[in-house]
């Protein structure tokens, strides 16, 4: 029979190379990861099998941040301005009906009265009252578009923060509405002592300027230009409000490649 040779070198040899790995392992589990961040461990377990997660942390606005990023968005505005818009759009109807009403009673006036003459006067009077009252008007569907559009801006941000849509260019709302109210409430300013003073004489008489188009084209242009400067205060405060709420609420991610890590980068007012 042949004999079996055991050799306790090769015993050591094969016991050795089978608890090699070990201590690599465990040297290789307490080496930090290579971007520097530390190893967070599990969350605690409840007994319903779902893991627990910490409270989330409040920023200044009373909305939750995790690990200091904003996770909710805050509750959807339940003002769209959509009545103020309409009572600001039926102050604009009005507004235009007293100017054509201007129009209608003061074209009789334009070759000139006698004021001595009943009639003439108070013809005259009531042209005078419909002329402050039209720009009364439409001042107070600008007073009524601010809050619309304001209520609007925030309300379609809150949406386009929700849902993707509709994204709109903010800037370019702001700049066209600044545009417009200064160029035409500076020209409605100018207009009104240019005709004023150039074209109706105290006493009533006929002026050079004075006729029948003349004083119909003054007061359709002052009331597009009032009207025309209402639509760019709303565009102004729509565009600033839609701006706002989303830099204030929004996010932005962008990708980033760095020494052979990649991934996202998310950027924002918090």
């Amino acid at each position: 029979m042949g004999q079996v040779i055991v050799r306790p070198s090769a015993l050591a040899l094969a016991f050795t190379l089978a608890l090699a790995p070990l201590p690599a392992v465990a040297a290789l589990a307490a080496e930090p990861n290579p971007y520097g961040e530390p190893v967070r461990p599990r969350p605690e377990e409840n007994p319903y099998g779902e893991p627990v997660r910490p409270a989330p942390e409040v920023d200044p606005y009373g909305v939750p941040l995790h690990d200091g990023v904003r996770v909710t968005l805050p509750p959807k505005p339940t003002k769209k301005g959509e009545a103020l818009l309409i009572a600001a759009g039926a102050a604009t109807v009005v507004s235009w009906a007293l100017r054509f009403a201007s129009i209608g009673v003061g074209l009789p006036l334009v070759k000139g009265c006698d004021l001595n003459d009943d009639a003439c006067e108070k013809r005259v009077r009531t042209v005078q009252a419909l002329s402050y009252t039209a720009p009364a008007m439409q001042g107070v569907a600008s007073a009524l578009v601010i809050p619309a559009a304001l209520f609007r801006g925030r309300a379609e941000a809150w949406r386009f923060l929700s849902t993707g849509v509709p994204n709109r260019p903010s800037r370019q709302f702001a700049v066209a509405g600044a545009v417009l109210f200064g160029i035409f409430t500076a020209a409605s300013i100018a207009a009104r002592p240019a005709f004023v003073f150039g074209c109706i004489a105290s006493d009533a008489s006929v002026r050079r300027c004075n006729t029948k188009g003349t004083f119909a084209g003054y007061n359709v242009a002052v009331q597009v230009s009032d009207t025309l400067s209402t639509t760019g205060l709303g565009l102004l405060t729509f565009g600033t409000a839609y701006g706002r709420y989303r830099q204030r609420y929004g996010l932005a991610a962008a990708p980033f490649s760095h020494r052979g890590a990649h991934g996202v980068s998310i950027s924002g007012r918090f």
